[in-house]
């Protein structure tokens, strides 16, 4: 069963994914190739002992929104159980 928290009056449901991708940055580099406008904002592989880059999570969105799209709206409830 998922767990719904509720902060400061905002939902926040986690969503499970799985990845399709070794890491986040070969997926970062797929979705530019379909999206090639944010290429801009690709970023090269973070060193272990490095802040994540603040960009990444444009790309992690566009992987959830590029899933609904492919799969539909239903493809993406199914992934939230």
């Amino acid at each position: 069963m998922m767990k719904v928290v509720m902060v400061n009056k905002i939902l926040l449901v986690p969503i499970p994914r799985t990845r399709q991708h070794q890491n986040k940055y070969q997926e970062a580099k797929e979705l530019v190739k379909y999206y090639p406008s944010l290429s801009a904002f690709l970023i090269p592989r973070r060193k272990v002992y490095q802040n994540e880059h603040r960009n990444m999570v444009l790309f992690e969105a566009l992987a959830m929104v590029d899933k609904v799209r492919k799969e539909g709206a239903l493809g993406l409830a199914a992934a939230m159980g």
